[in-house]
């Protein structure tokens, strides 16, 4: 990643952070507005001692984000796909061992709850209500550490957006929810589907490819050799021409935020007998995105990727010997 784009990303980040800080807080402002006319103050109180909770629970991560970031800065640099397909497997371990001892723990202070709270709602409301908190506290662990790359890449905006968006969404449903039935069970059921939405969301990178050719020509030009030595020998059994990232149907329904692709979920009923003749007009001028439409690298800029690889660079320093 170049300097100019490293700058260029921190400062849209910037805008975009607050921006989005400030949706939130109008958004936020007006759902207390709404919560405090349909429902008693009792049920505020709750919302706000729950939250207070919950947040002090999640201390239990001692830092653990800074710490992935921060590893993940120097093999993002380096491009090393390896490295941090390696990293985030183990860092998605650690977030699910996280997300399972803050909801143990939260279940631990589920008896001494009647010590915090004096309310004239049933012990048994308390105690679901705050286990729908819980859950919806603890499901943001699970994909902790995709926003941890998105950090790491710096592209905390696309983030904040589907943030902004999964608020902006919540208030409408909590809006709704609270005009029609008047119901805190179904307020909160609102918020855990709201947060379980936003991190269901499928990001695609716009990452570049080379051809097979491209790559081996680079490597020669790396460690010298003669291009008479490359064998053509044609597709092989089975063999695909390049990867498909996203299918016709999914360009269709994609957000393009720039480096990456937003995929929002299927959301279609299981019913397909009206899409036998209704379609989508729009499929019939978008294309797949393969490695074989994005931007292809020239062998130069294929050399400059092999060369920027820890393990390149140490068999590159041998030869030199």
């Amino acid at each position: 990643m170049s300097e100019n784009s490293r700058t260029k990303n921190a400062k849209l980040n910037v805008i975009y952070g607050y921006l989005a800080q400030i949706g939130i807080l109008i958004l936020s402002f007006v759902g207390r507005k709404i919560f405090l006319i349909f429902l008693s103050a009792d049920y505020l109180g709750i919302n706000g001692l729950y939250s207070n909770i919950l947040t002090i629970l999640s201390s239990a991560e001692l830092g653990l984000d800074t710490a992935v970031v921060y590893s993940l800065y120097k093999p993002v640099a380096d491009d090393n796909k390896k490295l941090i397909a390696s990293m985030l497997r183990y860092f998605k371990k650690v977030y699910y061992i996280v997300a399972i001892c803050v909801f143990l723990a939260g279940l631990c202070l589920l008896p001494f709850l009647p010590f915090f709270i004096k309310s004239n709602l049933s012990s048994i409301d308390l105690a679901i209500y705050y286990i729908l908190f819980l859950i919806n506290t603890v499901s943001s662990y699970f994909v902790a550490y995709k926003v941890a790359l998105l950090s790491a890449y710096q592209e905390q905006r696309i983030h904040k957006l589907v943030t902004l968006s999964a608020n902006l969404i919540l208030q409408l449903m909590h809006i709704i929810v609270l005009f029609i039935w008047k119901n805190y069970y179904i307020y909160i059921v609102a918020t855990v589907v709201s947060t379980v939405i936003s991190n269901t969301i499928l990001l695609v990178q716009k990452a570049p490819a080379c051809t097979i050719r491209t790559q081996a020509e680079a490597v020669l030009q790396l460690f010298g050799g003669d291009e008479k030595d490359i064998k053509v020998i044609g597709i092989r059994h089975g063999e695909k021409m390049y990867e498909t990232l996203l299918t016709n149907e999914e360009c269709a329904n994609a957000v393009d935020l720039g480096n990456f692709y937003r995929v929002p979920c299927d959301k279609r009923g299981l019913n397909y007998d009206k899409y036998f003749n209704q379609g989508n007009t729009e499929r019939n001028t978008l294309t797949e995105f393969n490695s074989n439409n994005t931007k292809l690298l020239s062998v130069e800029e294929t050399r400059e990727k092999i060369a920027s690889l820890a393990y390149i660079r140490e068999e590159l320093a041998k030869n030199k010997k």
